[in-house]
């Protein structure tokens, strides 16, 4: 037990003196305010040109609503992401996920706060995509709850746990939209204990990957059924709807 309390406490120790210099794609020191190297910088598919004002997909020129989205019926009024999704972009998100390295929330919250500002303005609550009780208890906790929290600290937005799911929807990587509607339908609802607090109330709503949008569309639902007034989503992450050779390998398994 001793051996385990100096272990966890050189870890601690390592995280703060180390960790917080190293790129957080790739492990090496840097001193850029996002915790991106030039190397990694020169491999990541950045999302910062014309998009589309829908789901957020990068566009060849400014659009209201993009061709892949134009059929999709989401019901949230927009989604902003800030990479696409790759083997390498996803680095950080999976050791984050399922390594506890809890210390990549900071840096990924951060540059998503800079990169997308101008949607935190006139939020009045933050919230999440919920995991199940039980596949929470087994993680250990929610990665994506971890990184709104950073989110929260960054914005001064309070957050919110409106959502709840109430069952385990399997691994839903290589299901299309209409798929994964039909797999999510019901599995998700609004603490009846925090209802009253969604009236006329404008919520982000955060998820570390953003797919094909099924999962952002249906937490979106309940938020609006409960009389939220606009629900806005937001992820670190985004699939690319016209890369055919997409891996989807690690994602979408909250």
């Amino acid at each position: 037990q001793m051996k385990n309390f100096f272990k966890k406490m050189l870890d601690a120790i390592d995280d703060v003196l180390f960790k917080n210099y190293k790129c957080m794609f790739c492990d090496r020191e840097t001193n850029d305010e996002f915790l991106i190297c030039d190397n990694c910088k020169s491999k990541l598919k950045f999302i910062n040109n014309n998009i589309c004002n829908k789901c957020g997909s990068a566009t060849d020129e400014p659009e209201d609503v993009c061709y892949d989205c134009f059929n999709k019926n989401y019901v949230f009024d927009s989604h902003r992401s800030c990479i696409f999704y790759d083997n390498y972009s996803s680095r950080p998100v999976k050791a984050l996920k399922y390594s506890k390295q809890k210390y990549l929330a900071e840096p990924i919250a951060r540059f998503m706060f800079e990169t997308h500002k101008e949607i935190f303005h006139d939020i009045d609550y933050i919230t999440f995509v919920p995991m199940t009780r039980v596949k929470e208890e087994t993680r250990g906790y929610n990665h994506t709850e971890v990184i709104t929290h950073e989110l929260s600290k960054l914005s001064g937005i309070p957050v919110v746990n409106f959502i709840i799911k109430n069952r385990d929807t399997g691994d839903q990587a290589r299901l299309g939209f209409d798929e994964r509607n039909k797999n999510l339908k019901g599995s998700f609802e609004v603490d009846k204990d925090k209802k009253d607090l969604l009236k006329d109330k404008n919520v982000l709503l955060i998820d570390d990957v953003f797919t094909t949008g099924s999962t952002s569309n249906e937490c979106s639902k309940v938020l609006l059924k409960a009389k939220a007034y606009s629900v806005v989503v937001a992820t670190f992450l985004k699939t690319n709807p016209h890369d055919e050779n997409q891996d989807f390998s690690g994602i979408d398994e909250n």
